[in-house]
């Protein structure tokens, strides 16, 4: 009987993690194509599961969150809160596991942003 259990259960969290990238995923190929709304869709579904991945899976997420937020510098001033927050998020992330994989374009992004800023208050 535990091992039915046993199995049940891994089985479950396999289809979890499985369509958390899944979501994942959909939200990176609807950034790269512009659709920002649909990317923070797809984020917010997976979102209840993240806290229980790995630091990688937790850095890709909040990259792929402050993209959506930042929507190329389209976003409203609430929405480039959220992306900065998510930012340093996986910023934080990235510098706790020792792996900084987004930490490059994540600089990027936010030259960008302090110089769409400036621009605007301009």
């Amino acid at each position: 009987m535990k091992k039915h259990l046993i199995i049940a259960f891994a089985l479950l969290l396999s289809a979890m993690t499985f369509a958390q990238k899944s979501e994942m995923k959909d939200a990176e190929k609807a950034i790269k194509n512009g659709n920002f709304a649909d990317a923070k869709s797809a984020l917010n579904q997976a979102e209840p599961m993240i806290a229980n991945e790995d630091d990688k899976m937790k850095a890709e997420f909040y990259f792929l969150k402050g993209q959506a937020y930042y929507a190329n510098g389209m976003g409203t001033n609430d929405e480039m809160k959220m992306a900065v927050q998510s930012f340093n998020k996986a910023q934080e992330i990235e510098k706790e596991s020792g792996k900084d994989k987004y930490s490059a374009d994540i600089a990027e992004i936010k030259s960008q942003m302090m110089n769409n800023f400036l621009s605007k208050a301009n």
